[in-house]
């Protein structure tokens, strides 16, 4: 087809809409009524036979004029069809371009589940009302419903599928439709498209937060033996009607204002405002308004510039007129602050750090309006990290303003904190200035002749403390001065102590100078540490030096962390190395921890290995705490040994936290017996003595259970007894639900 083609004298294509192996789309004018159209053709791929071929046209002719019959919203209005040089046509409404097809290439990993499942609904209500008339689609998928801008899909290309498969016709009636049906869902929910020569996987096992009665209903959708899944179109649109009530939004936000409501009685502010802040960022994804109400009714005017800012945050890059009032309701309530110095300098800080990212110049406006002398040059570190990938220039004048900054704080403690902080962003950019910042800093401590309250002790002269903040943001710009400072402490555990905070500094790029120095500690526990610091920075590209070093650390406890910082260094590198040196620790508890560590690394490659070390890490004198994590790798691998050994943990809070391990591992397989795990782990809770103890565990049972039945994970958080514990529990709910209902992010290609 080409542009000015008239067809049936009537109809002249116009402009191209979509071209590909769905047929090709135009938009085009009928000539007649003088009015715009949408005209759909085909693919001219018919069969060669003569006969069959004007068979499956008069098929699809028949079946398109029978539609037009039709009057339903979720099927597409044909106006008119008819045939131009052997290929049939159709001419629809105006219609923008959108189907389902199209949608998947912008998720070809899935829709937002609910979303899915609201276009499955319209999709199913149309076939019932087509069904009901006697007509069948016979080929149901994402390119053959049309999307409106409203969200309304619309069902179209009836008889199309006989069209190129004249064979089929005999096989068409309602349950295809339906089996079709179902895998444009799966397809919707998962990306994938239904092979129906091959078993088809279950959709929860292809993405996360399909719920088991949705997955249910799917396969039952997709069942090919005879007499098995729903026989009508409406029975499937009921069924995922209900299906979709833990998607809809309604539901989450009923969830979350029962949180607000549990969080308002939570008496401290200090344990009241991280609830609320979790309240408001699920909400400020799901209902702004809302998010913005629930933060205004906080009366204290830095908690809800605090909250206004949550807001701002999580709709700065979707919806920016919304950012701008926030923020600009933000800064009138920092200048209600009573305290000047503490809480408004702290919230123009915060919009600093948001407005850097996208108005530089307005953020450096608020820098100015700081009126505390320690907050200034934060505030202008905080700005000069901001650009400094956009404009490293203008983060270097920033920098060299704040090292300016900061003579005029008062404080040493203060000023000693802040020369550190400026001196290691000035460092890459003007090292000179730098060096500059903490050589004054080092002269001001020297004259400073305070006696108390600073340093390691607040009982003690408090400048081997300012000096030793000093040789640990020396060591990384130059360990030589900052070695010399450190000698010249001379308290000798302070002294011991900076000389160590250059052994980390230099670990990473000089190994054998951070050796030497750490073992010209004097203090022999500072010396362990040390040591212990540079097997952590060589563990993963030279694991014999740092087996090495650790035989050379005196006291067996302290090689202890270095044993298993090589071990987890080594777990995915040289499994056979790191599992020799984890059966070498001693200690049976560190030893179990640093085998699961091993086991977890060798996974799917050597699950046999992996289960037999895990068995070894179960050994007798090793915590529950330990046990616990060996279940939780162990329940991947082999579930029935890891509610084995679950049921073995004495402590009922880890039991009760290892059973439900193994029912998340479980869940997607065996929803059923998860959930009798979770049901297990409640009653295993119950029995905790301390309050706060067993609130954690039921909560963790809720976040569990949420991936199974939500209407019983808010049941179950309905009894946990702390509110701060129970509001959090229906927030996890909601937030849970709401992650499911989002297009999953991933790399792969769109579906064919």
């Amino acid at each position: 087809m080409r542009a000015g083609v008239e067809l049936a004298g009537r109809y002249r294509l116009d402009e191209p809409v979509r071209s590909d192996g769905e047929g090709e789309i135009w938009q085009g004018v009928d000539l007649f009524l003088g009015r715009v159209v949408t005209i759909r053709v085909p693919p001219a791929d018919p069969p060669e036979d003569a006969a069959a071929r004007e068979e499956a046209i008069e098929h699809f002719q028949r079946e398109s004029r029978a539609a037009v019959e039709l009057s339903h919203p979720g099927i597409a209005p044909v106006q008119d069809v008819g045939e131009y040089e052997g290929r049939p046509f159709l001419v629809l409404e105006p219609w923008g371009g959108r189907d389902l097809g199209t949608e998947l290439k912008q998720a070809p990993c899935g829709l937002p589940i609910g979303t899915a499942l609201d276009y499955g609904i319209q999709a199913a209500d149309a076939l019932a009302a087509a069904h009901s008339a006697g007509l069948v689609h016979g080929e149901v998928k994402p390119s053959c419903l049309l999307l409106s801008d409203d969200g309304t899909v619309k069902l179209c290309d009836f008889g199309l599928a006989v069209l190129h498969e004249p064979e089929k016709a005999e096989d068409l009636d309602e349950r295809a439709d339906l089996y079709s049906l179902g895998a444009t869902i799966f397809c919707l929910l998962t990306g994938r498209e239904v092979v129906p020569a091959e078993a088809t996987p279950s959709a929860r096992s292809l993405r996360r937060g399909v719920l088991p009665e949705l997955d249910a209903h799917l396969r039952d959708l997709l069942a090919k033996e005879p007499g098995r899944g729903p026989s009508k179109a409406a029975e499937v649109a009921e069924t995922l009607h209900r299906a979709c009530a833990p998607y809809e939004s309604r539901y989450r936000l009923r969830l979350l204002a029962e949180a607000e409501r549990i969080a308002w009685s939570i008496p401290f502010w200090h344990h009241r405002m991280p609830v609320l802040q979790g309240i408001v960022e699920v909400l400020a994804e799901e209902d702004p308004e809302e998010a913005e109400r629930l933060a205004r009714t906080v009366t204290k005017p830095h908690f809800q510039a605090h909250l206004l800012l949550t807001i701002a945050k999580t709709r700065a890059g979707d919806d920016a007129s919304l950012a701008k009032k926030l923020l600009t309701a933000i800064e009138a309530l920092a200048y209600t602050v009573s305290d000047p110095v503490v809480s408004r300098d702290g919230i123009l800080r915060g919009l600093v750090e948001l407005l850097a990212v996208h108005d530089p110049e307005d953020a450096e406006r608020l820098v100015r309006n700081i009126s505390g002398q320690y907050d200034m040059p934060a505030a202008l570190c905080d700005l000069a990290e901001a650009v400094a990938d956009r404009d490293p220039e203008r983060a270097k004048e920033l920098l060299r303003e704040a090292a300016e900054c900061v003579a005029a704080i008062p404080s040493t403690s203060e000023r000693v904190g802040m020369a550190c902080r400026v001196s290691g962003a000035l460092a890459g950019r003007d090292p000179e200035r730098a060096r500059e910042l903490l050589a004054d800093a080092e002269r001001l401590v020297r004259g400073d002749r305070s006696t108390r309250g600073g340093g390691w002790d607040g009982d003690l002269p408090p400048q081997n403390g300012w000096l030793s903040r000093i040789v640990e943001a020396m060591a990384g710009q130059d360990p030589a001065a900052a070695e010399r400072l450190a000698r010249g402490i001379d308290d000798p555990e302070v002294r011991a102590r900076s000389l160590g905070s250059i052994v980390e500094a230099v670990a990473g790029r000089d190994p054998a100078a951070a050796e030497r120095l750490a073992r010209g500690i004097e203090h022999a526990g500072t010396r362990d540490v040390a040591l212990g610091g540079i097997v952590r920075a060589v563990s993963a590209r030279d694991p014999v030096a740092a087996e090495r070093i650790i035989d050379d650390i005196e006291d067996p406890d302290f090689r202890i962390t270095p044993w298993l910082d090589l071990v987890r260094a080594q777990a995915r590198r040289d499994t056979a190395f790191a599992e020799r040196i984890a059966l070498a620790i001693p200690d049976p508890e560190s030893r179990a921890w640093r085998l699961r560590d091993v086991a977890e690394a060798l996974g799917a490659e050597d699950p046999v290995r992996a289960r037999a070390l895990l068995a070894e890490a179960a050994a007798p004198r090793v915590s529950a705490a330990a046990l616990r994590a060996v279940v939780g790798v162990l329940a991947g691998l082999d579930p029935p040994e890891a509610e084995r050994l679950a049921r073995g943990i004495d402590d009922p809070a880890h039991r009760a936290q290892a059973l439900r391990d193994v029912a998340v591992a479980v869940t997607v397989e065996s929803p059923h017996h998860a959930r009798g795990l979770l049901a297990e782990a409640e009653s295993l809770a119950r029995t905790v003595v301390r309050p706060y103890d067993r609130d954690a565990v039921l909560r963790e049972t809720v976040q569990a259970l949420a991936a199974i039945d939500p209407p019983e994970a808010e049941r179950l958080a309905h009894t946990i007894g702390a509110p701060e514990q129970r509001a959090v529990a229906l927030h996890d709910i909601a937030a849970t639900l709401a992650g499911y209902d989002a297009a999953p992010r991933c790399g792969c290609r769109p579906s064919g």
